[in-house]
């Protein structure tokens, strides 16, 4: 119940967030699992690379004034990714197909599979794997490079 109050709370923050950074609020955005499972990643709004391995697709559909916060779908093929150096955003992800493992630096071990949700806050450290095909919906805010000490 706990879990579902934050995300849920996480969700509406970064709904108000996304509204007051755009002049006029654009509609909202729908994207159904059926189109997620392939559609969408043909549309020529969608990008294509290959990291760590892995071929990623991505239909983003919904951008701040700032670009701070994002939303969209992913598909990715079997990979790994580090984030030994920490998580670069704060992110909310909504398994569509498939699953993922993240593997904390400290040993814990979180598993999601189609139908589930997790958050990752900025700063986690350890990795991100996939073995299967894995489709899932995103919304991430990131906020800008910490400062650096000058020597």
């Amino acid at each position: 119940m706990t879990r579902s109050f934050i995300t849920c709370t996480a969700l509406c923050v970064g709904a108000l967030s996304v509204q007051s950074a755009f002049s006029q609020a654009p509609d909202p955005v729908t994207v159904t699992a059926a189109e997620a499972a392939g559609p969408i990643f043909i549309s020529p709004k969608a990008t294509t690379s290959v990291a760590s391995g892995s071929r990623v697709s991505n239909m983003e559909v919904l951008r701040s004034a700032d670009g701070a916060m994002k939303g969209g779908a992913y598909k990715l093929t079997p990979g790994r990714w580090d984030f030994s150096n920490g998580y670069p955003l704060d992110e909310i992800v909504v398994i569509v197909k498939g699953s993922v493992v993240l593997k904390g630096a400290d040993g814990k071990v979180f598993r999601a599979h189609s139908g589930q949700s997790l958050a990752v806050a900025k700063g986690w450290k350890g990795s991100w794997e996939t073995s299967e095909e894995t489709t899932y919906f995103y919304g991430y805010y990131s906020t800008p490079k910490a400062a650096t000490k000058v020597e």
